[in-house]
């Protein structure tokens, strides 16, 4: 959850990219990483945040829509937003 005055900045982006470093770090070798979002009338702006992390969609699973990214690829980080 986060300020809809952040949407469009690439902060969610951002937070993509450091949850799979976190994922990953906890395990040993190539990570496929999976996410998924169920579409509600109130997620409408984020509804694209794993596509504009590099995720790849997969197949729906009841109304579920689900994205992957492979182990050997790393999600984009926008370099203009810096960790404290």
């Amino acid at each position: 959850m986060m300020s809809c005055r952040v949407l469009g900045m690439e902060v969610e982006e951002f937070v993509v990219a450091e949850a799979v470093r976190l994922l990953r770090s906890a395990h040993t070798g190539e990570t496929d990483i999976t996410a998924t979002i169920k579409e509600t009338p109130d997620n409408t702006p984020c509804r694209e945040v794993y596509l504009r992390a590099g995720f790849r969609e997969i197949a729906p699973q009841d109304g579920v829509r689900q994205f992957i990214l492979d182990g050997d690829e790393m999600p984009m980080l926008p370099l203009h937003i810096k960790k404290a």
